[in-house]
């Protein structure tokens, strides 16, 4: 056997044996990538239409899904529902709540809009800072009041907002997230939760088909994405596809968590 045959036989046997190797270092050199995040960001929960139970069926439906499918989801309250004496509805919220499955969230007093000289006027939109203050202090302590917890997230009404609302929301330092807040923050140290894809198109119908595709062209590598949505409009095929991009996300690996979850996985990786 020549010198040159017995190095390509020497050559051939090393490789194999590093091989093995070198596949474990490879894994080893890339760790996994951890499951995508998702929040549900359900909107409006108020007394309206409520049955004797203390809410609408709708909501009650919500409740049994996210049980059902073992998630977590996240629930806006419209805080003027907690100004009238409503025990059963006080009650709902509360043993929804001590389950965990869902987290309730300041969804601003009146959920108002009125137009004054052709200008739009929202609670935290076009309004003077103390007012904004005024509003936040009186639904953050009827949450406190009547159901018993601080709200520690907050979406506002029609997400909209100004600067005032960012410093506003520095002086309740028990809120810890900002749904869909400002892009750019001047003022606000809050968690803001951006809006990356839509569940709901048009507003209240779920689209499953339109959710896949807008979520595979702009969502899929985002360490996580809010859905928001609005459970008094879904009825029949809406829930129907509310339903199929929940088992879809699933499929995926994505875990379900509240914003104050998710709050708490952000600060532990800091």
């Amino acid at each position: 056997m020549t010198d040159s045959i017995r190095m390509i036989k020497f050559a051939s046997i090393l490789a194999i044996s590093l091989a093995p190797l070198a596949t474990l270092y490879s894994q080893e050199a890339v760790p996994a990538k951890a499951p995508q995040i998702v929040i549900l960001k359900l909107d409006d929960l108020t007394t309206k239409d409520a049955d004797a139970s203390g809410v609408s069926t709708r909501w009650q439906q919500i409740a049994n899904f996210v049980e059902k499918k073992k998630i977590k989801a996240s629930v806006g309250i419209i805080a003027n529902s907690l100004d009238a004496d409503k025990p059963a509805f006080f009650e709902w919220i509360k043993a929804q709540n001590k389950k965990g499955l869902l987290e309730f969230w300041n969804h601003g007093q009146t959920h108002s809009e009125k137009l004054v000289d052709g200008k739009k006027i929202h609670e935290f939109k076009n309004v003077p800072f103390e007012e904004q203050k005024a509003t936040l202090e009186k639904s953050q302590k009827l949450a406190k009041e009547k159901l018993g917890f601080d709200f520690a997230a907050i979406g506002t009404p029609f997400n909209t907002c100004s600067e005032d609302t960012e410093k506003v929301l520095e002086e309740f330092p028990e809120i810890k997230v900002w749904f869909f807040g400002p892009a750019k923050p001047k003022f606000s140290k809050k968690l803001i939760l951006e809006r990356t894809v839509d569940l709901e198109k048009p507003v209240l119908n779920p689209d499953f088909e339109q959710f896949k595709t807008a979520y595979e062209k702009l969502a899929v590598d985002k360490e996580y994405i809010v859905l928001q949505g609005h459970p008094m409009g879904w009825k029949g095929e809406r829930f129907k596809n509310f339903e199929s991009a929940v088992d879809y996300l699933l499929a995926k690996g994505c875990v379900f968590m509240t914003p104050s979850e998710y709050f708490t996985y952000k600060e532990k990786k800091k």
